[in-house]
């Protein structure tokens, strides 16, 4: 029926589900349901006076309009549970006649038989034993079913588990945007058409699809023995996946189904585990695995296997987006001659996989030694490559013009504009079939086919992706870019990284690791791969670099400190005018009290470029006045950060322990001097298409600070102080590596030495014995910045790339301000708030800004 990808080609089989069959018990209308079972909240169980807990159960017909909503349905039986041929266990409609999917959990101590289909969208639990008898279904979309028990598959039974696609979410949204304006999509279905018919079952059906919307893998997992008795059929759509912990015996007439989804089978892909052992054989139990010379086993006959994969039209087309929101049914049965596939067992006989080996008949690297080699070779390639691209294209045009069939059949609110857009693309593919006409010109360049394969993309990159992927993991990934689709995808990722030799560097290394080739293809062809992989290496040095490290903090501290490190008493007491030690502070004033604890809590925003979040903590503190010209103290500050963005976030938490004096001397002068170390243990989460890697490590800092200045009395309560000062930073991430996905990587340390030279203004007004106000400007600006690049690896691989540190002689911008209020004689409150931002010297354009604000308490003793 309609959605193609998730029925006909995900293998679900819903085929057209009439009024989509659910559940009923014994009998066949919703009334008998409602008998036998109670509901709270949607969770349905067997009622307390049903005859089912006793006498089991036998499912012979459809749940339609039930007035109440299922979530769960819990089957308890002493018994039997029986479900009989052509009906359909999972779904139900509600009061408005729209599907619903529903979790199931069965138990029944003498099995579960089932002669119909049990279609799982949700997590499900069966314990029993189970048979799937003649021509019945078992199918599980983007949700696991446990079955607690030996499950045994007769003859002609179908197995089916299927992973949702990004596609497949769009087919399910475009369906629901058309029942929602309850659009009439109806036409004649052509016997040879390829398109599936658009009516009104495809829209309940997606309907009844369209809350999933997490990328789950269709999961079976299976706490006893597996046997297959006969002919069984299983259908692997994307990451489909059987678990057994017992034995798993597979008759040799089984067929394994294998599709994928826009990109061909590239490597090695586990269909089944069995903790137990595997064997595959015969009617008589005979095996029929053989070992090979690289110590796995092959059937020696029977267990078919065919492999193919899908494309969107979309994806033909020079201008994708013409097709967003339009269904068009995509160009299916592909195959991908380079490859030869094969159903495996492993060594130790516990999972069956598809072996995937390049064809060495068909791609033939030996004898590539110069440009002049590769050049030719590859435009052999793509000869032969434009001549299956032709007969896809007219596939894909021929699923066009349907699909504007249909499309003029309709009163959707868009059409005039679907059908232009269809029409485009429909211009676009035409012109493509005329220009494949003319390869065989001996004149025809390698970028003559290219501009004709990937129309749109940078064909020059297109040609480096190829030469780049030659000899490289067997030559697997380098047969599945000879695909024009997966070419153009991947040339276009590339071409929007923001710099080319390094996402081609990316790619290199990924050629020369041992990631599978299908996580591989799955990551290149991302749109955001190689931006994203070249963004988080930046995050990576711009987060290691001094001045992002510490900025926020040492602006909260500087306040803090500055407040407290005031030599003199305020000039309503009678005493000497004072100035702070760092321009970035608020000041106080020291009376008969020779010591100083203070605390102070603040809070504050980092921003440095995509990356945003939050920063708290609380600095705690003694100083003491050494004689009338010298003050010396020490602080330790905890805070607790977090930047994130929609590539990657970092958590850490942030000691620092510093000492600080002020030294007075003739004429005003004051020097100043802070040194600090502060330790960040950091957990840190890189996203890509595979999902999370995370890592963890502790960067290491340490700063210092010298300043000089000269105090200048403007009126009896306004002081003013120009100041210079220097800047020292230095940061150290060691070596780490990441964990979670495929694409996981080991990163080198990285090292950063910052020196800057800082001038500015204090100025301060008094306004009584225990009160004042401050405001501080001042430049910062760096002399030397030297930082090291990104450099890592991936798993196995024998390459490293490397991402520039693209670091620069910034300028900063900063200003501080605050004040002080009184308590008590001893007791004093400040509050202090503070911004830093980048003037010049963007590293990779990035924007730094740094906020925060602070409160403290200071008692003198």
């Amino acid at each position: 029926m309609g959605i193609s990808s998730i029925s006909s080609k995900a293998l679900i089989s819903f085929g057209i589900l009439g009024a989509i069959s659910a559940y009923a018990v014994d009998i066949t209308n919703s009334q008998d349901f409602t008998n036998n079972f109670r509901s709270n909240n949607g969770n349905w169980s067997v009622k307390a006076d049903s005859k089912i807990k006793s006498e089991g159960v036998t499912i012979k017909g459809a749940l339609t309009q039930l007035q109440q909503p299922i979530n769960t349905i819990t089957l308890t039986t002493d018994k039997k549970v029986t479900i009989e041929k052509d009906i359909e266990i999972g779904y139900y409609t509600d009061k408005d006649k729209k599907d619903k999917f529903y979790s199931l959990n069965i138990s029944a101590k003498e099995g579960v038989e089932n002669g119909g289909e049990i279609n799982i969208l949700r997590d499900s639990k069966i314990t029993a034993n189970t048979t799937l008898q003649n021509i019945s279904v078992l199918s599980a979309l983007a949700s696991k079913l446990d079955i607690i028990g030996d499950v045994v598959a007769e003859n002609n039974s179908i197995i089916n588990l299927a992973t949702l696609t990004n596609e497949d979410i769009n087919i399910i949204h475009i369906f629901k945007k058309l029942n929602e304006e309850k659009v009439t999509l109806t036409t004649t279905k052509k016997p040879d058409s390829s398109i599936a018919n658009f009516d009104e079952e495809a829209i309940r059906i997606a309907n009844a699809l369209s809350d999933t919307s997490t990328l789950k893998t269709g999961i079976l997992n299976i706490r006893g023995n597996f046997t297959t008795k006969g002919s069984t059929i299983f259908g692997f759509y994307n990451d489909g996946f059987i678990n057994v912990s017992g034995k798993a015996t597979i008759n040799s007439k089984s067929d394994f189904e294998i599709i994928t989804n826009n990109n061909p089978l590239s490597d090695d892909k586990t269909l089944l585990f069995a903790k137990e052992g595997v064997d595959i054989v015969e009617t008589n139990n005979t095996s029929i695995l053989q070992q090979q010379s690289d110590k796995t086993w092959k059937p020696s006959n029977g267990a078919k296997l065919n492999v193919t994969y899908d494309r969107q039209v979309a994806s033909y087309l020079s201008k994708p987006s013409l097709l967003d929101g339009i269904f068009v049914d995509a160009v299916e049965d592909l195959k991908n001659d380079n490859y030869i596939y094969e159903l495996r067992v492993d060594e130790k006989k516990n999972n069956i996989f598809v072996k995937v080996n390049v064809n060495n008949s068909k791609i033939n690297t030996a004898s590539l030694k110069d440009p002049k080699t590769i050049d030719d070779f590859l435009k052999n390639q793509l000869t032969t490559l434009s001549v299956g691209e032709k007969k896809n294209l007219e596939t894909a045009k021929k699923n066009l013009e349907n699909a504007k069939q249909i499309y003029n059949q309709t009163n959707i609110s868009n059409k005039a504009q679907i059908i232009k857009n269809i029409e485009e693309a429909l211009k676009d593919i035409e012109g493509k079939i005329q220009a494949t006409n003319t390869f065989n010109n001996t004149n025809t360049t390698t970028k003559d086919i290219l501009n004709v394969l990937v129309k749109g993309a940078d064909t020059s990159v297109a040609e480096n992706v190829l030469v780049t992927l030659v000899n490289k993991k067997d030559n697997k990934l380098f047969s599945a870019a000879l695909d024009a689709a997966t070419l153009k995808d991947t040339t276009t990722s590339i071409s929007q990284s923001g710099n080319t030799q390094e996402a081609l560097s990316i790619l290199n290394a990924l050629s020369t690791s041992n990631i599978n080739t299908n996580d591989v293809l799955s990551a290149i062809t991302h749109e955001n791969f190689f931006k994203d992989t070249r963004t988080q290496g930046q995050v990576a040095t711009q987060t290691s670099n001094t001045s992002s490290q510490l900025g926020a903090i040492n602006v909260a501290n500087d306040m803090a400190i500055g407040d407290r490190i005031a030599r003199f008493n305020n000039p309503y007491i009678e005493t000497k005018r004072f100035a702070a030690l760092s321009s970035d502070a608020a000041y106080n004033y020291y009376d008969e009290y020779k010591s100083s604890l203070w605390a102070n809590a603040f809070g504050g925003l980092n921003i440095i470029g995509d990356n945003d979040g939050g920063f708290y903590g609380i600095t705690a503190g003694i100083d003491r006045n050494i004689n009338t010209n010298l003050l010396l103290g020490g602080y330790f500050t905890y805070a607790n950060s977090t930047l994130k963005s929609i590539t990657n976030k970092q958590q850490s938490n942030n000691y620092q322990l510093g000492l600080y004096t002020l030294i007075k001397f003739a004429q005003d002068w004051e020097v100043g001097g802070k040194a600090y170390t502060q330790l960040s243990p950091t957990n840190q989460y890189d996203y890509n298409s595979l999902g999370t890697d995370s890592a963890d490590f502790t960067r290491r800092l340490f700063g210092f600070n010298g300043s000089i200045g000269k105090v200048f009395q403007i009126s009896n309560a306004f002081f003013i102080k120009p100041f210079g000062g220097v800047n020292y930073y230095y940061s150290f991430t060691p070596n780490y590596a990441q964990s979670g996905t495929a694409l996981a990587k080991k990163i080198r340390s990285l090292t950063n030495n910052a020196l800057s030279l800082e001038a500015g203004l204090e100025a301060r007004q008094y306004f009584g014995a225990n009160s004042y106000f401050y405001i501080t400007p001042k430049l910062e600006q760096y002399v030397v910045n030297n930082g090291d690049d990104y450099i890592a690896r991936f798993a196995g691989s024998t390459s490293v790339f490397k991402i520039s540190n693209d670091e620069k002689k910034k300028t900063y911008g900063q200003l501080t301000f605050g004040g002080n209020v009184y308590i008590k004689e001893n007791l004093s409150l400040n509050i202090g708030g503070g911004i830093k931002q980048i003037l010049a010297g963007k590293s990779n354009s990035t924007n730094e800004t740094y906020l925060s604000i602070n409160t403290g308490l200071k008692y003198k003793f």
